[in-house]
């Protein structure tokens, strides 16, 4: 994962970068990473950069 954009708040806007989530954009909550063991959480955005663009206004 690569980030390409943050928010207000430090969490960030990240894309895939190998294997299947190659070219995917995920949004990483610091706010919600696990405590036992570190993992942050991800939410799927989009498919690609160009269709996650197209949804933004």
């Amino acid at each position: 994962m690569l980030p390409i954009a943050y928010d207000d708040f430090g969490n960030l806007v990240l894309i895939g970068v190998t294997g299947l989530r190659l070219g995917q954009i995920f949004f990483w909550d610091h706010e919600q990473e696990n405590p036992e063991d570190g993992s942050a959480s991800l939410t799927y955005l989009a498919d690609s950069l160009p269709v996650f663009l197209g949804t933004l206004r």
